[in-house]
């Protein structure tokens, strides 16, 4: 016997139905906004969190095995372009996971993943290192810390630039 829908019942089969159908959202046929809308924000959600896990992983190298050999500075300024190789890879998963997306998509997916890793820098900074959320934030380095902000800035766009980049491949064929 089936028993009838109560308003809550009806409510939670309408979220299951919602949840399937933007879980789909990386297939390219899908042609609705806020499908997309939700892929971009998962994916930057996904692309933060590994450029973060990236980071603590190649942070922890840096100051346990390269820092004490050839100082703090040189091993951050190493540790930049390293991050920006990772950032190249996730931004081109990122890019294939939202074809059929705009540039304006791409750059929000970007901007939540460094939104993200702020978050989680900071958070990270301040339950290892005591302090306020500046002192995690702001490194005492001028140059690392610019290397390491312009660094941020190009991650964001990176998504973006590389669906520009494939776009105008495919269009050369």
């Amino acid at each position: 016997m089936k028993r009838p829908d109560t308003p809550s019942r009806a409510w939670a089969r309408r979220a299951v139905v919602a949840w399937c159908h933007l879980a789909d959202s990386d297939s390219p046929s899908r042609s609705d906004s806020p499908t997309r809308r939700f892929g971009a924000w998962r994916r930057g959600l996904e692309y933060g969190f590994a450029i973060y896990a990236a980071g603590f992983a190649l942070g922890i190298v840096r100051s346990w095995l390269v820092a004490p050999r050839i100082g703090e500075r040189r091993a951050q300024l190493l540790e930049v372009p390293l991050m920006l190789l990772i950032g190249f890879v996730l931004s081109g998963r990122v890019r294939d996971r939202l074809r059929g997306c705009t540039g304006g998509e791409l750059l929000r997916a970007g901007a939540l993943a460094i939104v993200v890793l702020l978050v989680l820098e900071a958070a990270t900074g301040m339950l290892l290192r005591g302090g306020s959320v500046r002192d995690a934030l702001i490194n005492p380095d001028p140059v690392a810390g610019a290397a390491y902000y312009a660094a941020l800035l190009f991650l964001l766009v990176l998504p973006a630039l590389r669906a520009r980049s494939a776009t105008g491949r495919a269009n050369r064929k």
